[in-house]
């Protein structure tokens, strides 16, 4: 191999080219596959010089590794994948090639020209190696940390002597393009199964048949779209969950289907879910748009809030727990950020709740939730009773009528240790009335069997002083006029949060803390 230049596409002699590497000398040049942190491959193009290794999106350098900054490399014997694995604050690259023999071979003798040792050559008999793949931030925690398995290290010249170029056949990328781009025009082909479908005039659904318009929200299980129906021209909300973040993918079904937690649900106050379908690295629920203000928002704009209109909200989500309940549903911690207040006064509540229907694996991802509206059973022994929900329902009073919850820190755990040990307290400069407290007080009893609900759900509570006055069957069938009404803008026209969506963005889009 010795003075022989692989320069498949002719960057040799491209001044652009010429000028990122400067004088390092060009001995390998060709299209590889790159596979991203979300197991979606990429088309990038790989350049081998005389001192490192890089990577191109077109004629633009991603990223540079000099030789004496590698670690090692692990390949399968069952396919054309290959990862590199970074030393100190290098992380690793995972690549698929053709040319794969080659390119371990280049790197190898390369690296052994800089370091005067050989390089590691790992082998492993999977398909995948997405379990030896050192990411980002695993290399900034520690950065003498690496999942490349020395234990698996074979003797490299013997593996060069033997194998030649595999003619295995490269799997096509999911995404021709840059992580931060996207050719809208061609977007990704992508394969759906519905779930289940309550939308009639939808019989056929794939992903491509919904246009994003702009982002609704943020969560810490993802972003909530704006969309339309191509086909009905129906606008929709769109919420995703990326498989990769299940412990046990055979439980979605299960969950969503066979108990039927979401199709059966028909309530006024509740914000219905119409379809549901997934595709390979994602499930999608697609929901009535509900052009409103978030609870949040308006505990936050509002500081002097009328009783009476915290009795009206309070009414309907008492109304709605009550009806979850029937139908074998504990919503286990409803928050206001599930709570919309629409344009007419009255409320809608989110029946998808993400993280009771999926178990979330916490040791592969940091779920930043604080515990202020947790029951003091769930902490305990993570029991699930419906009188945990009427505790909630204390909170989401008391924090209504306070303006903050009755327990809270900036550290998780000394909130569920207020919630469990720390007796009830209310503000000194706040004054309510006495059945208002009386209500908090019987609600958030820590002891679930003494607790107002406990022996007939929202029938007992309703019938509190709290309640006097408020005619919940006229309540129920909307015909209170309601003492808060938001003033909202047009939330499809509003032009303040639009923003181009790409198809890549919306299939890896990422868990956002907030």
């Amino acid at each position: 191999m010795e003075g022989l230049v692989y320069d498949y596409l002719s960057w040799a002699k491209d001044e652009t080219i010429l000028g990122i590497i400067n004088k390092e000398i060009l001995y390998y040049s060709n299209k590889i596959i790159k596979i991203n942190h979300f197991n979606i491959s990429q088309d990038r193009v790989l350049i081998l010089t005389d001192e490192a290794l890089y990577n191109f999106h077109k004629k633009k350098s991603k990223r540079r590794i000099e030789y004496n900054q590698i670690r090692g490399i692990t390949y399968s014997k069952q396919n054309n994948e290959f990862v590199v694995h970074g030393n100190d604050d290098e992380y690793d690259y995972y690549f698929q090639s053709n040319d794969r023999n080659l390119i371990l071979n280049l790197i190898s003798k390369y690296y052994e020209e800089q370091n005067g040792k050989i390089l590691k050559i790992c082998e492993v008999n999977e398909k995948s190696l997405r379990k030896f793949v050192t990411d980002k931030k695993e290399k900034k925690k520690d950065k003498n940390f690496s999942k490349m398995d020395e234990t698996k290290v074979i003797d490299s010249k013997k593996f060069f002597e033997e194998n030649t170029v595999s003619e295995v056949k490269v799997r096509a990328p999911s995404v021709n393009v840059d992580e931060e781009t996207i050719e809208e025009e061609n977007p990704p082909e992508i394969k759906t199964r519905i779930i289940f479908n309550k939308i009639k005039d939808l019989n056929k659904v794939e992903l491509e048949d919904f246009k994003i318009i702009k982002i609704l929200g943020r969560g810490i299980f993802g972003k909530v779209y704006l969309v339309q129906n191509i086909n009905n021209k129906m606008y929709y909300s769109m919420k995703s969950v990326k498989k990769e973040y299940l412990i046990d993918e055979k439980e979605i079904e299960e969950k969503l289907v066979e108990k039927k937690i979401i199709e059966k649900l028909d309530n006024q106050f509740i914000i219905g879910t119409l379809l549901c379908f997934e595709t390979e690295e994602r499930i999608y629920f697609i929901m009535n748009l509900i052009k409103g203000e978030s609870m949040v928002e308006y505990m936050r704009n509002n500081k002097n809030k009328k009783e009476e209109e915290i009795r009206f909200f309070m009414g309907i989500i008492g109304i709605v727990i009550d009806y979850l309940h029937k139908n074998g549903i504990k919503y286990r911690d409803i928050r206001p950020n599930d709570i919309i207040i629409e344009k007419d006064g009255y409320i809608k509540i989110s029946e998808l709740k993400i993280s009771k229907l999926f178990k979330i694996n916490k040791n592969e991802i940091i779920i930043k939730e604080t515990s202020e509206y947790l029951a003091p059973e769930i902490i305990n022994t993570n029991e699930d009773k419906s009188e945990s929900d009427w505790w909630t329902y204390g909170i989401i009073l008391y924090e209504l009528l306070f303006n903050i919850p009755p327990y809270y820190d900036e550290d998780d755990s000394k909130i569920k240790e207020q919630i469990i040990k720390t007796e009830l307290r209310f503000p000194k400069n706040i004054n309510i009335n006495k059945n208002a407290k009386d209500l908090i007080k019987k609600l958030l009893n820590k002891n679930p069997n003494n607790r107002l609900g406990h022996l007939k759900g929202f029938d007992e509570i309703k019938n509190h002083d709290f309640f006097k006055g408020l005619d919940f069957d006229k309540l129920n069938n909307k015909k209170i006029n309601p003492v808060y009404k938001p003033n909202l803008g047009d939330i499809i026209n509003d032009k303040e949060n639009d923003i181009e969506i790409s198809y890549e963005e919306l299939i890896q889009t990422k868990l956002v803390n907030k």
